[in-house]
C-alpha cells in the first residue's frame, strides 16, 4: 500500500493507493489488465471529493 499527499484548491489531500492486476492466460500470451485505485485516508480528503462528486 501506498500513501500520496497533494495539495487542491488549499487543501491537504491524502489518499492510499492499491494495484490490482487481471490476468488470463491466453495461448503463449499472457492477457493482463491493470488498475489503480484511490480512496481517501482521512476525513478532509473524503469531504472534498464527495463536495466535487456533488458540483
Amino acid at each position: 500500500m501506498l500513501t500520496l499527499q497533494a495539495k487542491a484548491d488549499g487543501h491537504i489531500l491524502t489518499m492510499f493507493t492499491m494495484l490490482v492486476e487481471f490476468s488470463t492466460a491466453q495461448g503463449l500470451t499472457l492477457s493482463v489488465r491493470k488498475v489503480e485505485l484511490f480512496f481517501a485516508a482521512d476525513e478532509v480528503t473524503r469531504e472534498y471529493f464527495e463536495g466535487l462528486a456533488l458540483a
